[in-house]
């Protein structure tokens, strides 16, 4: 099967990783891509799998940053590290939510909220995604309150990527 061999093919790629970011960052992103096609295409068990290559090698190389003093490369590479685990756990999120899995789904996209949150340079679409993603998880657990805000928030921040210099910040708190 091509899902079989395009695993296969990450694989082998992410066994050379070594130290290097642009290559870690490369396969995540493939593992990600892939994830997200087997998604679509109902090969859930496929993008589990995917997702979880992903999560692991992002968490082994957040362990070595976190054993070394912080310097200026440090602290980028601990960025991209970030921005591929909110990446990789809003996916995992996604994928929970389908596999009619709800509360694991809001673990991972809180997760990536908090990454999102706490950046120096949050992505507004990214963030945005994000509540969107929450707001659904909520949905389907009937916590209507709470998807709202969600979703609100969502709609506040792209209106505000959208018109900057208007304040769009009513419902923010």
């Amino acid at each position: 099967e091509q899902v079989a061999r395009l695993l296969g093919e990450i694989d082998r790629e992410a066994a050379q990783v070594g130290g290097s970011m642009r290559k870690l960052e490369r396969v995540v992103k493939k593992y990600n891509d892939l994830a997200v096609a087997c998604m679509e295409g109902s090969s859930l068990d496929q993008s589990l799998e995917c997702l979880v290559k992903a999560e692991g090698l992002l968490d082994e190389k957040k362990g070595e940053g976190e054993e070394r003093v912080e310097d200026t490369a440090d602290s980028t590479q601990r960025l991209v590290i970030d921005r591929l685990l909110s990446i990789t756990y809003n996916n995992l999120g996604c994928l929970y939510r389908r596999m009619a899995e709800p509360e694991k789904a809001l673990e991972y996209l809180k997760k990536a909220l908090a990454i999102e949150q706490a950046s120096n340079d949050p992505k507004v679409n990214e963030l945005a995604s994000t509540h969107l993603n929450l707001s659904a998880s909520y949905s389907v657990l009937h916590k209507d309150v709470e998807a709202l805000r969600h979703g609100e928030r969502a709609i506040l921040l792209l209106q505000g990527q959208l018109w900057p210099g208007m304040s769009f910040k009513d419902g923010m708190e």
